[in-house]
């Protein structure tokens, strides 16, 4: 069970909805790193949020949270 509430889940997939090059890299990067489960096509990279280590969603938030906008 996650300790991350579906309205969590849904603002970083929010933020992740419209992703630049350099998040997705960032988020493959991540998700090689945490040995997570994804796909990958033109269209972009997939996963589950559901299936994602609590770890894992915590370094995708915190890259939402404080890293993005300071690259902004």
């Amino acid at each position: 069970m996650s300790k991350y509430t579906f309205r969590e889940k849904l603002w970083l997939y929010e933020q992740m909805k419209g992703s630049s090059e350099e998040d997705q890299r960032f988020i493959v990067r991540l998700l090689i790193k945490k040995d997570e489960s994804f796909t990958e096509n033109s269209n972009g990279i997939f996963f589950d949020l559901e299936r994602l280590m609590d770890e894992t969603i915590e370094e995708l938030i915190n890259y939402y949270q404080y890293v993005k906008p300071l690259l902004s």
